[in-house]
């Protein structure tokens, strides 16, 4: 642009042209001419308000000079209408639109979540049908028994029934309904014992028999991970069940035995997903990626969801049995409390899944924690020595865990084995110590003595 003319090409509707423009004039003084040159037609009830544009993108503004917009000698220029659009009606997108395209796999509320509400509505409507039932009629009527009986019957049946057909009813929900039996059955076997005047201990092993009945039955009907794992519990809660009711357990005592089988199921539950989730098929029509294999996918995701759920269960149980045995005067039951919390907090990481891992991680702290406030009621110290230490190991927990966030992340180191191997030592060794919270080691010192 030695003398100050710039070298395009103008492409139009009709005719493309190559010539020579000023280039710091504006834009809109050679617009008619080029018009012409090219063959451009306007609308006649909205004529078009022309300018040149590079391909792609938007025109230039009239009063723009070429050497302004940057255009060099040998570019192609398109004449385009800068009002073009403008009498167009605006486009209103819903937000809710929006998200659902971003992710198409997110539920919305349609008519098919609609009908699964009214079902989860009704099976509850039905589940506290029974138990007002039992808690309205008077002295443990048997009436009431038999109805939860027959519901808890049903219910299984009714799953089996809404698997079978051409448009048999989502997995989910004949999972729930088939485990609504199992409550049914539970306070059936309530019922009737408290009818037949059977004491605190024959109703609770009648309460997990019959929670044992309506599991085989929901497993039966719904074969699936989640019905098997109920099963699971049901089968390993009635035999300690049953000792603790022969034994005449007091509440320390039924902490220590749970708390230690507890802690065995959370030792194990990575092999029992596993387990469980190879000997239950999954669902038909069960969707998996493209270029995976189906069988493995399956057993990979159902594994994964039965660990949460173990780790989830277990790990309130034993929180809540922690607590128990730190509020307890037995010094046997206050070192099962440590050794375990210990041993939760040494598995911490075992497992990768973080769901799997935050259940353990507060247990552990959850035990640990009360345990420390219990101790320093036995210290001669002040009353709020307990509080504020375990305040100031919050405050240095905080801290390390914000500069760990803060610092450059590298390769993860692998995890040792130490923890693990400790961890698996302190569990053994809450063995003699739930045998010891029931008094064995006063009587064997006792009987030793009498020798």
């Amino acid at each position: 642009m030695a003398d100050e003319r710039c070298r395009i090409t103008v492409v139009g509707e009709r005719k493309r042209v190559d010539l020579a423009l000023p280039a710091g004039s504006p834009i809109a003084e050679f617009i008619p001419a080029l018009t012409l040159m090219c063959g451009q037609t306007d609308h006649p009830e909205l004529p078009a308000a022309w300018s040149l544009a590079r391909a792609g993108s938007l025109p230039f503004p009239p009063s723009t000079s070429l050497d302004e917009a940057g255009v060099v000698d040998g570019a192609v220029l398109y004449l385009r209408d800068v009002v073009e659009g403008e009498s167009d009606s605006p486009v209103v997108t819903d937000v809710e639109v929006l998200v659902v395209r971003a992710d198409p796999s997110g539920r919305t509320w349609n008519s098919r979540n609609r009908a699964a509400s009214l079902f989860g509505c009704g099976l509850l409507t039905l589940l506290a049908g029974v138990f007002t039932l039992a808690v309205r009629l008077p002295g443990g009527s048997a009436v009431a028994g038999i109805v939860a009986i027959v519901l808890g019957l049903t219910l299984p049946l009714a799953a089996w029934a809404a698997g079978r057909g051409e448009r048999p009813v989502p997995a989910t929900l004949r999972t729930a309904l088939a485990l609504a039996g199992c409550p049914a059955l539970a306070l059936a076997g309530y019922v009737l014992d408290t009818a037949a005047g059977a004491g605190a201990g024959g109703a609770s092993v009648a309460v997990v028999a019959g929670a044992n009945i309506g599991t085989l039955l929901a497993l039966a009907s719904a074969p699936r991970a989640v019905t098997a794992m109920a099963e699971m519990f049901a089968a390993l809660t009635l035999p300690v069940c049953v000792l603790l009711v022969a034994l005449h357990a007091g509440l320390v005592e039924q902490a220590a035995v749970v708390s230690v089988v507890a802690f065995a199921l959370l030792s194990a539950a990575p092999t029992v997903a596993g387990r469980l989730a190879t000997l239950i098929p999954a669902p038909p029509g069960a969707a998996v990626p493209d270029d995976t294999d189906p069988d493995v996918t399956g057993v990979v995701r159902r594994s994964r969801r039965v660990l949460v759920a173990l780790t989830v269960l277990t790990s309130v149980v034993l929180a809540g049995c922690l607590v128990v045995l730190d509020a307890s005067d037995d010094p046997y039951a206050l070192g099962l409390a440590g050794c375990l919390s210990l041993a939760l907090l040494l598995r911490v990481g075992a497992v990768l899944l973080v769901p799997a891992v935050l259940p353990v991680l507060l247990a552990g702290v959850c035990g640990l924690g009360t345990l420390a406030v219990r101790l320093f009621d036995y210290a001669p110290v002040p009353a709020w020595s307990g509080a504020t230490i375990t305040l100031i190991a919050g405050l240095v927990l905080l801290t390390t865990g914000t500069a760990l966030l803060r610092r450059s992340r590298g390769a993860s180191a692998p995890r040792p084995a130490w923890p693990d191997q400790l961890a698996g030592v302190l569990g053994v060794l809450s063995v003699p110590l739930g045998v010891a919270v029931f008094g064995m080691v006063d009587y064997l010192m006792g009987a030793g003595g009498k020798l």
